[in-house]
């Protein structure tokens, strides 16, 4: 069924037709690390989905983050030598435009 499926996949497991969260995520980090070599000291824009942006931030700091909606705004620095540094994650503008509904800073990669 498609409930079974769905959980499946959330717990990384094989699908067929379907690639797994790791398989997403490390091929998402992998081009992460392209762009922040290929334009350190630049401000550089890249657009996913707020799953695969969750699942690379918690995997390049080695820590569990907060619900990352689509639509909302990370903010991470690279450093050379493959290191990031977090600037926000999950930021919402608010309808007004003024402040956010959350903005969470993990702080240096260790």
């Amino acid at each position: 069924t498609r409930c079974s499926i769905a959980q499946d996949y959330i717990r990384g497991r094989a699908v067929d037709g379907i690639e797994r969260v790791d398989e997403v995520t490390s091929r998402a980090i992998d081009a992460l690390h392209a762009i922040g070599e290929a334009h350190q000291g630049e401000t550089v824009v890249v657009v996913s989905h707020g799953g695969v942006i969750h699942s690379s931030i918690s995997k390049l700091f080695g820590r569990p983050v907060p619900h990352i909606g689509n639509c909302s705004m990370s903010e991470l620095h690279y450093r050379a030598g493959g290191r990031w540094r977090v600037g926000t994650i999950g930021k919402i503008a608010c309808p007004s435009g003024e402040g956010t509904l959350r903005n969470v800073d993990l702080g240096p990669q260790a």
